[in-house]
C-alpha cells in the first residue's frame, strides 16, 4: 500500500467532507472542518491511495491563557480516515507528515486531545507534566504535547485555547 500525503486543495473539499463523515459516522465533524478552513495558518493535509482521498487531518493555531509564548503552537484535530482504510497506517502517515510540515515551518509545539496510548508513538507526552491543561479535560493523560523546538513548552502555561470555532456546534 502506497499512501501519499499532500496539502488539501479547494478541489478536495467535497471528498474530504465524505471522508470525515464516513470516519465519524455523523456530519458535525465535517462542519467543524469547514469552519476550521477560515482560520489563518491552518494546516490541512489529505492522504491519497490510488488517486482517491482516504484520509484527512488538520492542525490549527492555539493560544495559552497564561504565559508569553516564544514560539507558535498548533493543535491537532480532527484526524479522519475512511472506515475501509482505518487501522492500516493511513492516520499514522498523515500525522507524521503533518508533524514534519509543522517542524519545517518552525512551529515549536503541538498539542492533541487523544488516546493516551496512540500518540506517544509520535513523541507526544502528557501535557500536564509541563503545566498545560485542556479546557475539555484530558487530565487522564489524553491531553498531550510534542515539542518540535526544545524548550517551546516552557513559554506556555495553564489552559490552552483552541480557536473559538471548536466551541460552535453549527
Amino acid at each position: 500500500m502506497n499512501v501519499a500525503t499532500r496539502l488539501e486543495s479547494t478541489a478536495d473539499w467535497s471528498r474530504v467532507e465524505e471522508v470525515v463523515q464516513d470516519a465519524f459516522g455523523q456530519a458535525e465533524e465535517a462542519r467543524l472542518v469547514t469552519r476550521l478552513r477560515s482560520i489563518d495558518g491552518v494546516l490541512s493535509l489529505v492522504a491519497v491511495i490510488d488517486g482517491i482521498i482516504v484520509g484527512h487531518l488538520m492542525f490549527s493555531p492555539i493560544r495559552a491563557r497564561d504565559g508569553s509564548p516564544t514560539s507558535s503552537a498548533y493543535g491537532l484535530a480532527p484526524v479522519a480516515v475512511t472506515r475501509d482504510w482505518q487501522r492500516r497506517g493511513v492516520g499514522s502517515t498523515l500525522i507524521a507528515a503533518g508533524i514534519e510540515e509543522l517542524r519545517r515551518r518552525g512551529v515549536g509545539l503541538i498539542v492533541v486531545l487523544g488516546h493516551p496510548s496512540y500518540y506517544p508513538r509520535f513523541g507526544f507526552v502528557a501535557a500536564a507534566r509541563h503545566g498545560l491543561v485542556c479546557k475539555w479535560g484530558g487530565d487522564d493523560g489524553a491531553f498531550q504535547m510534542l515539542e518540535l523546538v526544545p524548550g517551546a513548552a516552557a513559554s506556555y502555561r495553564g489552559v490552552i485555547d483552541y480557536d473559538e470555532v471548536f466551541d460552535r456546534s453549527t
